[in-house]
């Protein structure tokens, strides 16, 4: 029974902080109480978004309840006192709002949108008063028409790697799909992998790239795989160690 009132009387003494979420705020600062993203597609989860949020609010419990921010201000403001101290330590200080982070994630999530294809997404930020030096943030996502894939080709002339990559029932690039950055990284990755386990240990991906082409205005676009023009203009005792295949002898 005494430990039920403890608990109660801790859960009552929190609750009362909570109320003054605020206490270690400035005058000319402003609480980060809840951040919202709002995307007109469905391409991309919000949980996936959610992680390039650069400045997110405490925590909660169960959705309503800041402890940590709560604990933190139950705190008084004498550091000499050790239970001010330990208060602030087991809890979260307030996360004040800064807007070069907004930005900076305005900046990400248009870059995240454009490696799907959306590239010209526009991404903009709304911040509301809801209490005194408390704001909700929330970020908009126009996706706009994207940009697909119409052709795609390989161009290389080394015969192993060649077969590797013109490979149709192993690609992972579609014609009439996005133009995906991430899946053209992908395939990259797998041709990589396959050319060496061939033998060609030397090969890393970064030796190839593609060539994209976009006709104006019709949001399509006609990749081709090539080498790295690095690779292609190097010298012959470059390329001999790089397409030089390996075999076990003995």
């Amino acid at each position: 029974m005494k430990k039920l009132k403890y608990s109660l009387m801790f859960l009552v003494i929190l609750l009362v902080a909570a109320c003054n979420t605020t206490k270690y705020v400035a005058d000319n600062e402003f609480l980060l109480n809840k951040v919202k993203i709002k995307s007109d597609i469905k391409v991309i989860s919000n949980e996936d978004l959610l992680t390039y949020i650069r400045q997110t609010p405490n925590s909660e419990v169960f959705g309503l309840f800041k402890m940590q921010l709560a604990l933190y201000n139950w705190s008084g403001k004498d550091s000499t006192k050790w239970i001010n101290r330990w208060l602030k330590k087991i809890g979260d200080e307030p996360v004040i709002y800064n807007s070069q982070l907004t930005t900076i994630t305005e900046l990400e999530l248009k870059k995240l949108y454009a490696n799907k294809g959306y590239i010209n997404a526009e991404v903009t930020s709304e911040v509301s008063n809801t209490k005194k030096k408390q704001i909700n943030l929330e970020y908009k996502i126009k996706s706009n028409q994207p940009y697909k894939l119409r052709g795609y080709s390989v161009n290389i002339l080394q015969k192993d790697l060649y077969e590797i990559a013109a490979d149709t029932s192993q690609c992972l690039i579609k014609t009439g799909k996005l133009f995906d950055s991430d899946k053209l990284n992908d395939e990259r990755t797998r041709i990589t992998n396959k050319f060496r386990q061939s033998g060609y240990y030397n090969f890393n991906k970064d030796f190839l790239h593609y060539f994209a082409d976009s006709t104006l205005n019709s949001h399509q676009i006609d990749a081709v795989l090539e080498l790295n023009d690095n690779l292609k203009t190097a010298k012959d005792s470059v390329q001999q160690r790089v397409f030089r295949q390996y075999t076990i002898n003995k």
